[in-house]
């Protein structure tokens, strides 16, 4: 088990690393964007500070994606101990999402990206792929194809037991 979670930090810290790399021009900063709500309601980074913060994109058109939105309805419901944001986006037809969101009954809430300017600040490239923000709003990790969420347990873990001292940015 020891040999599990330090394989699982390794790889958290090897993906930290790369993202780093990648993703230069916002990784210091906190990232600025705006999100629609199911009910229209508009929501900017500002709403979701103060958390650790999982944005999740997906489509109706990648059965992977669809799986994973499932999963994650389990992942919250198995990890009531992490007190962090959930913005799941989903690309596609407005009314497509709302029936497939209605047909399955989650207990979160998605969210639209309708000018991309998250997609594209984000560079998402394909989906499903996953973002973690730390408290402060900074880009901490980055997971493209579909998250192992016993692999985000470790990371969402480290984060709320470590995220002022490693993941600062300062």
């Amino acid at each position: 088990m020891k040999l599990a979670k330090i394989t699982v930090l390794l790889h958290m810290f090897f993906s930290i690393y790369l993202c780093s790399l990648s993703t230069d021009h916002f990784y210091q900063n906190q990232l600025k964007f705006k999100v629609v709500s199911e009910t229209d309601k508009i929501l900017s980074e500002k709403d979701f500070s103060g958390k650790v913060t999982l944005i999740n994109f997906g489509t109706l058109d990648s059965e992977a994606s669809l799986k994973e939105k499932i999963f994650l309805q389990e992942f919250i419901d198995s990890n009531s101990d992490f007190d962090i944001n959930y913005i799941p986006i989903m690309v596609g037809k407005k009314d497509q999402i709302e029936s497939f969101i209605a047909n399955n009954h989650f207990s979160y809430e998605f969210y639209r990206d309708p000018k991309n300017i998250l997609t594209e600040t984000l560079e998402v490239a394909i989906v499903p792929s996953s973002y973690v923000l730390n408290e402060n709003g900074v880009l901490v990790y980055k997971h493209i194809g579909i998250l192992d969420f016993s692999n985000l347990h470790y990371v969402l873990e480290a984060l709320n037991k470590n995220s002022k001292e490693v993941f600062s940015g300062e």
